[in-house]
């Protein structure tokens, strides 16, 4: 079973417009729950562009994907966490390393309270995990509750 198949089971999808990041629609998708910031098909654009696009934003509630063909636009400087746990003493204010994807190399972050700081804009979606290191050690993490531009 795909994806697609096992969410229709417990919510409605509805096809949606593809944006450009200038607010044009230039194509359609099946159902924003299906995408993810970063993911670069299963959308549908009226004319091939010559470069490939990037999801950099969704809007569940008007059923709308943004694309660009520059991924980073995706990017954000700070994140919320909930259900944040530490495996030891809590690190707030210090400095630490945070993995937000398998496989991604771990980039430098300040944590204050529950929010993670990225000393250079990166890329991070609501819902997504986000793994706290202090050195090479793993000393906690939490799940992306909220992302925001500006720190």
């Amino acid at each position: 079973m795909s994806i697609p198949e096992f969410l229709a089971r417990y919510i409605q999808l509805e096809q949606g417009t593809v944006l450009s990041a200038e607010g044009a629609v230039i194509g359609e998708h099946d159902g924003a729950a299906l995408y993810t910031i970063g993911q670069r098909h299963g959308f549908r654009i009226h004319e091939t562009p010559p470069h490939p696009l990037y999801v950099v934003a969704i809007d569940a509630a008007a059923n709308t994907i943004t694309v660009d063909n520059e991924p980073q636009r995706a990017a954000r400087n700070e994140a919320s966490l909930h259900r944040l746990h530490w495996s030891g003493p809590s690190y707030d204010e210090k400095k630490l390393f945070a993995q937000t994807r398998y496989r991604e190399q771990a980039v430098l972050v300040q944590m204050i309270g529950p929010r993670i700081h990225f000393e250079s804009p990166h890329v991070v979606t609501p819902g997504q995990s986000i793994v706290l290191y202090h050195n090479d050690v793993c000393v906690g993490g939490g799940i992306a509750s909220s992302i925001h531009t500006d720190a």
